[in-house]
Order: structure tokens, then C-alpha cells, then sequence
């Protein structure tokens, strides 16, 4: 979002985490660290 720079996404993403969103931080292989933290959330709800 920032380097598209897209303010109003960037400002409601902001807002979601303040909330209790998710900010996961993935270093350099986040697509990888987001599937482990979407499959570990998933799993909660069975």
C-alpha cells in the first residue's frame, strides 16, 4: 500500500491492526509465514 501509494487503504489497514487485526511480520519469505499463520487461525475454528 505504501509503495502504491495508497493512503486510504494504508490508513484503514492501520486501523484494523489498532483493533486486534494481524500484523505478522514474514521477513523475506512472507508469502510462507502468512500461509503457516493462515493454516495455525484455521485451525482454532475447527
Amino acid at each position: 500500500m505504501i509503495n502504491e501509494d495508497n493512503a486510504s487503504e494504508l490508513i484503514s489497514f492501520d486501523q484494523h491492526t489498532k483493533q486486534g487485526g494481524y500484523l505478522i511480520e514474514g521477513g523475506d519469505d512472507y508469502g510462507t509465514v502468512l500461509g503457516e499463520v493462515i493454516d495455525y487461525i484455521m485451525a482454532l475454528f475447527k
